[in-house]
């Protein structure tokens, strides 16, 4: 994974790259889940999937801090008031997302 800032767009940007070689695949499943949660809160913007010089590789928006971030923020130790809002916040994802 590498962070990278999209000198046409002015967006941070992730770009993540999986060998293609390599024993494990999941950038494509990743990329599908993506798809059907487009434009749902907090689900990044993919620009690009494709295959280049041996990689998978996925360019989407750097939506901000990592939950891994946040917990080595707050010292390896969430407060029950983050863990409720982060728990209201999936809950009222999963809410609209359409099981069809």
């Amino acid at each position: 994974m590498y962070f990278a800032h999209d000198i046409l767009s002015g967006n941070n940007i992730v770009i993540k790259l999986e060998r293609v070689e390599g024993k494990i695949h999941t950038l494509g499943h990743e990329f599908h889940i993506y798809a059907k949660l487009k434009g749902g809160t907090g689900i990044p913007h993919v620009h690009w999937f494709g295959r280049e010089a041996g990689f998978d590789a996925m360019v989407v928006d750097r939506l901000g801090q990592s939950l891994e971030d946040l917990f080595v923020h707050c010292h390896s130790k969430l407060t029950i008031k983050t863990v409720l809002l982060l728990a209201v916040q999936l809950v009222s994802e999963f809410a609209f997302w359409d099981y069809n």
